[in-house]
C-alpha cells in the first residue's frame, strides 16, 4: 500500500469523482496533487488491517518492491 504520511491533516485536496469499475469509492486526488517524494510503501501481513484517511492507494508495487 502507498501512503502519504501526514495526508489527514491536509485540508487543501481536491477530490474528483472516478466512476472506473475498480474503484471502490469514487472519490480521488489528482496525480497533479502528490508529491512522489512524499510517498512511503508499506506491506502488511496477514491478518493485519490498516486504518487511514486520505492519501493512500493500492496500486502495483515497484519492481523490486
Amino acid at each position: 500500500m502507498r501512503v502519504i504520511p501526514g495526508s489527514h491533516s491536509r485540508q487543501d485536496y481536491r477530490l474528483h469523482a472516478d466512476d472506473s469499475s475498480d474503484l471502490t469509492l469514487n472519490q480521488v486526488i489528482g496525480d497533479e496533487q502528490v508529491d512522489d517524494y512524499a510517498i512511503r510503501y508499506i506491506e502488511l501481513e496477514p491478518g493485519q488491517a490498516s486504518l487511514h484517511d486520505v492519501g493512500h492507494d493500492t496500486a502495483a508495487w515497484p519492481a523490486g518492491g
